[in-house]
Parts: C-alpha cells; sequence; structure tokens
C-alpha cells in the first residue's frame, strides 16, 4: 500500500483495492481452515502484515470486513486485539478441525 507516484485519490482507491483482496484472502482461508496462499495482487506491505496474523486476530478482520480491514490498514479505526499495520514475523495459524462427515455442523467458537 505504497503512494510512489500516486494522487490522493489514487493511493486510498489502492488501499481499498487491497483491503478488500486482504478480506477475500482472511475469509477465505477461514472457510478453509486452512491458510491459503496470497493473491498476486495483494500488495507486499499487506502480506508481511497479515502473514504475522493468529487465528483470533484473522476472525476479527473477518467480522470488520473489508472497510475495517481498510479503516485498520490506515489507522482510522484500530480493531482491537489486532496489531496495527506494520511487518511482522510469521505466526502458526492453528484453524479448528474440519466437520468429519459433510453433515456434521463445524465447530465455531464465538466469542464472548
Amino acid at each position: 500500500m505504497s503512494g510512489a507516484g500516486l494522487t490522493p485519490a489514487e493511493l486510498v482507491e489502492s488501499q481499498i483495492r487491497d483491503s478488500k483482496l486482504a478480506w477475500s484472502w482472511v475469509n477465505g482461508s477461514l472457510l478453509d481452515c486452512s491458510t491459503r496462499s496470497f493473491p498476486a495482487a495483494l500488495s507486499k506491505k499487506m502480506r508481511m502484515w497479515l502473514v504475522g496474523l493468529g487465528y483470533g486476530q484473522l476472525v476479527a478482520l473477518k467480522h470488520a470486513g473489508a472497510r475495517g480491514v481498510f479503516e485498520h490498514a490506515t489507522g482510522q479505526n484500530m480493531i482491537g486485539g489486532v496489531p496495527r499495520m506494520q511487518s511482522l514475523p510469521p505466526a502458526v495459524v492453528r484453524y479448528p478441525p474440519p466437520p468429519k462427515t459433510p453433515d456434521e455442523p463445524r465447530v465455531i467458537k464465538q466469542r464472548a
């Protein structure tokens, strides 16, 4: 999400696009119960941040939506428990186990 050579409007548009890609990646990874590969169009800065987030932090981003990811990444409205956007060391994400059969409901832990 760097702004080299972009107008302010183009920078915001780029950040919105990056946040949508990030939210889609988070959502897909949580649905798959497995970390997906990053989309090629996702910025390096966003990748270096997402790679360091744990399961609970990814769930918080999912619930925040793409707009929430954008607002957090730009420092406008921080999401509790999620570190500011910065380069983070890679985290090991522990996803809940998938259902054993297609008819078995998924176990989803609710936050209190």
